[in-house]
């Protein structure tokens, strides 16, 4: 595992170097640290930063350690072969972590003996509060700030600092009493702040903000995602009727209306052509698969309780439709040309409507007559 990076930022104008090291994400580090220049601007590097601007120096991912005794020694070799103490911007020949020297911190304990300004006391709670409320104002990530450049930047590094056994939690399982507490965590937030995190999650993952994104997934990568779903199952198996029903009338009310991420939003003719084309033919997800028995029963049973035309009524079976909605029709499917076969299957299943609604009301005619033999008899 990989315990910490050199870093070595490089100016474009006189060439000097300045290295150092770090235990945290190099790239985040380095742009908190000396992009925005939060802090003090006391040192060589930060001076030269304010001068000539971060974007006239280079960053440079130079080694990495998995011990902090390797990574002092690394840092000092650098430090050397950059010769940047006498021709660059580090102040310290490097290693103990820019932890100050001995001698250092002897002049700085002289300097603060007596000084006893302090002690004993502590801050009162509303000072406390205050400090709290201006912490919570500032934004310390960077990530906010960043170019295009820098944020995909960031991205590969964490791809590259996160796999296999670079990942802090590789061969770690999370035991069941930290499950527990992440849970109580989340449930004692209110429905604001879950629905705030929940935004701010997928405002973050949109679009070409997503790793993914333009990055069609492999054949491999498919099966594993099927298989993983296929093995966790439909969590709706685990609850009781009641609880389902009350999940999709939250669902619905959810997503009803304005509500709707869709909401006055209409599909283009070139986006429904688009869509058309991924799934025809042998394209389809259902292409020469056939519907097993137990399939074609469910879909019977649920066509028996909506379906008009074998004597169940249909959601919309009686309602006329309003002069708005047919003329919206007849919007949509103005100067629409369709194929010879298409007009072919619209006139087939116009036939087997008027086909099974001529039976329906033969058969009623029949026990009509039936009823009022028995009746005479």
């Amino acid at each position: 595992m990989i315990y910490g990076y050199i870093y070595g930022l490089r100016c474009k104008i006189n060439g000097k170097w300045y290295i150092g090291q770090t235990t945290k994400e190099p790239l985040t580090y380095i742009i908190r640290e000396y992009k925005y220049l939060q802090g003090a601007n006391r040192t060589k590097i930060k001076r030269a930063l304010k001068k000539y601007g971060f974007n006239n120096f280079d960053i440079c991912l130079l080694d990495s350690s998995s011990n902090k005794e390797d990574l002092d020694v690394r840092e000092q070799n650098y430090i050397i072969e950059y010769n940047s103490m006498e021709n660059g911007y580090n102040l310290m020949s490097g290693g103990s972590h820019g932890k100050h020297s001995i001698e250092t911190k002897q002049l700085i304990s002289e300097k603060n003996k007596g000084n006893k300004a302090w002690l004993g006391k502590k801050h009162s709670k509303e000072t406390k509060d205050k400090l709290s409320l201006s912490a919570s104002k500032r934004t310390y990530h960077p990530l906010e700030k960043m170019t295009d450049e820098d944020y995909w930047k960031y991205i590969q590094y964490l791809k590259e600092s996160r796999t296999g056994d670079k990942n802090p939690m590789f061969g770690k399982e999370v035991t069941e009493e930290t499950k527990n507490k992440l849970r109580r965590t989340w449930n004692l937030k209110t429905i604001e702040e879950k629905q705030a995190i929940n935004e701010k999650i997928s405002n973050s993952t949109t679009g070409n903000k997503n790793h993914s994104f333009g990055k069609p997934k492999s054949e491999k990568t498919k099966k594993l995602i099927s298989d993983k779903a296929k093995k966790r199952g439909d969590v709706r198996q685990f609850m009781s009727h009641e609880a389902i029903l009350e999940m999709n009338r939250k669902i619905s009310e959810a997503t009803k209306g304005e509500k709707h991420r869709n909401y006055g939003k209409h599909l283009s003719v070139e986006h429904r052509r688009k869509i058309s084309e991924a799934t025809k033919g042998e394209k389809h997800r259902n292409y020469k698969k056939e519907l097993s028995k137990e399939t074609k029963i469910k879909i019977s049973d649920t066509l028996k309780k909506t379906s008009f035309f074998i004597g169940k009524p249909s959601w919309n079976s009686g309602k006329p439709m309003s002069d708005e909605i047919k003329e919206k029709i007849r919007n949509k499917l103005k100067g629409r040309k369709f194929s010879e076969e298409t007009r072919k299957k619209f006139s087939e299943k116009a036939k087997q409507r008027e086909l099974k609604k001529r039976l329906l009301k033969e058969n009623s005619q029949k026990d009509t007559l039936e009823n009022q033999t028995s009746e005479e008899k």
